[in-house]
């Protein structure tokens, strides 16, 4: 037979508490996926803007990039800042408040790798020059390496609580 709690108030506090503990879990969790989502768009939409002013479109190899302002750019963008608002989320939790930097970059460069291959797999299907594949595969990993500055920086600095 179970033990009987001999105050029932001590139960129903502990029980608040983990409640609590809970939503602020949570909490913290979305804010790292605001972070991170924010400096993926940030760095998503310069590489588009780039794409707008420095490369040729119309005709060759890199006119299968996403550009600034257009509906693939605009898509481009919203899957850039949920993937990178995903990341965040797992970082944190991966991480916790461990100091290994193995398992930090190894995080970092799963998520960099599975939405680069993603990309390629895709261009490859629709027969996209290997020249653009690879821009995207770059900015990819520059896109994810900024969600993790960022989530990693606000948790430096205090900003966001590592996951416990």
């Amino acid at each position: 037979m179970p033990p009987e709690s001999s105050n029932p108030e001590s139960s129903t506090s502990e029980a608040m508490a983990l409640a609590s503990l809970t939503a602020q879990e949570r909490l913290e969790s979305l804010k790292a996926g605001i972070l991170a989502g924010a400096g993926a768009a940030t760095a998503t939409g310069l590489f588009q803007l780039l794409h707008l002013l420095l490369l040729p479109h119309g005709s060759g190899g890199l006119a299968a990039l996403p550009v600034a302002f257009t509906p693939a750019g605009w898509l481009d963008w919203a899957i850039a800042t949920f993937s990178a608002a995903l990341f965040g989320i797992t970082y944190r939790y991966a991480v916790r408040t461990d100091s290994n930097p193995h398992l930090k970059s190894g995080v970092v460069g799963a998520f960099a790798l599975v939405r680069a291959l993603a990309l390629v797999e895709m261009g490859l299907m629709a027969q996209v020059p290997l020249v653009s594949l690879g821009i995207l595969a770059v900015e990819s990993g520059g896109m994810v390496a900024i969600a993790f500055l960022t989530v990693d920086g606000a948790i430096r600095h205090h900003w966001l609580r590592p996951c416990k």
